[in-house]
């Protein structure tokens, strides 16, 4: 039987509405051995179930096959008992012609991304798409164990105390003192090593760490350390022509490294003590302060009340390691005030050097800082 009105068919269809003389041609075909064809535009519809058809007759081809796939379904549906016969018809050298390519393309390259059948490899597009497949089977390939990347030695937080240690340990018995000496003039400081004999031995040996310490993974730009190597002899030679009064002193400060460098207890008097602690409050002061600005949405006042609770801190830090206190907090971020901020010191010289940088950091590290005793 062919349907009495196909165009009908596809309204009701394209609808979803299977009553009136519609579910009635539908159940003509299930029921009349005489109704032996069954027209319908497209896939049908939603729902659609026609398992008494043997045969399914495509006269055109869709673009996708999933849609050409659903036809089929109307006919070859679950519990299906005998076999259905597909015929598709296409003229030669016509559009449908060229499309049988692109669907076969098609519905092989659903099959090995969705279902993992197949091998797409054997899939051929023209130009572009070809490069698209050969990203795709890179993304569905199995992940490919990356070689372990080498951890970088992390650099120490004082490395002027570290290649103390470690000129130490290459050095032994033939390390006689070494001390980090401040210039009264330029940013710079200079790593000064005594050793018994062959200065020029120990200084070709002690390059390398100082490199690696000091390099350009590890130097400071503000405030490089260069070394300088000497023997016992010259340098009593040198504190006698200072002591004659030949020679003067041309440095503003002096570290300690080796021996007795670095201790983390320094014993203070109890007017260091009140010093540092009356430092250590006004500190707190103005970080309370800034604070409450912070949170007001002055940002301007925040930044100031800021910067002024790191000055105390520095010169309370100062104290407490028995050096000299930073006239501003310019001083306090370079060399040899700097070595007293450990690990905070990259985010407060980055925070006092550009004005948009956001304050949370900051807070954060002053806070640790006046709560350590």
């Amino acid at each position: 039987m062919i349907c009495a009105n196909t165009r009908e068919w596809d309204t009701h269809c394209t609808r979803g509405l299977y009553r009136n003389g519609v579910g009635a041609e539908i159940q003509l075909f299930k029921s009349d051995p005489g109704c032996r064809i069954f027209l319908s535009t497209d896939s049908g519809s939603t729902g659609l179930n026609l398992q008494n058809a043997s045969v399914v007759i495509n006269c055109d081809l869709p673009w996708n096959p999933a849609r050409l796939e659903q036809r089929i379904a109307r006919a070859w549906r679950k519990h299906q008992a005998r076999a259905v016969t597909v015929i598709h018809l296409v003229s030669e050298h016509t559009i449908e012609h060229k499309m049988l390519g692109t669907l076969s393309s098609k519905q092989a390259l659903a099959d090995g991304v969705l279902d993992l059948r197949g091998d797409l490899q054997h899939i051929q597009f023209r130009a572009g798409r070809q490069a698209f497949l050969a990203r795709l089977q890179q993304i569905m390939a199995p992940p490919v164990a990356a070689e372990p990347v080498p951890k970088k030695k992390p650099v120490p937080v004082d490395r002027s105390l570290a290649f103390s240690q470690l000129a130490h340990e290459k050095l032994g018995a033939a390390l006689v003192r070494c001390e980090e000496r401040y210039p009264g003039r330029g940013a710079h400081s200079v790593l000064v090593v005594v050793v018994e004999r062959d200065a020029a031995l120990w200084r070709t040996n002690l390059a390398p760490l100082h490199e690696e310490l000091f390099g350009r993974n590890g130097s400071d730009p503000l405030s490089p350390t260069m070394l300088e190597v000497i023997d016992r002899s010259t340098d009593e030679a040198i504190e006698r022509l200072i002591a004659a009064g030949l020679v003067a002193r041309a440095t503003r400060a002096a570290r300690p490294l080796f021996p007795n460098g670095g201790e983390s207890v320094v014993a203070l008097s109890e007017e260091e003590k009140q010093k540092a602690l009356a430092h250590r409050q006004q500190a707190a002061r103005k970080l309370k302060m800034a604070r409450l600005l912070g949170d007001g949405g002055l940002q301007d006042e925040e930044r100031e009340a800021l910067l002024q609770a790191a000055h105390f801190a520095a010169r309370a830090l100062a104290v407490e390691h028995k050096a000299s206190e930073p006239a501003s907090l310019d001083e306090a971020l370079q060399s040899p005030a700097s070595f007293l901020w450990g690990e905070a010191l990259p985010a407060l010289r980055n925070f006092a050097s550009n004005a948009s940088v956001q304050s949370g950091q900051v807070i954060g590290e002053l806070q640790r800082i006046l709560r350590t005793l």
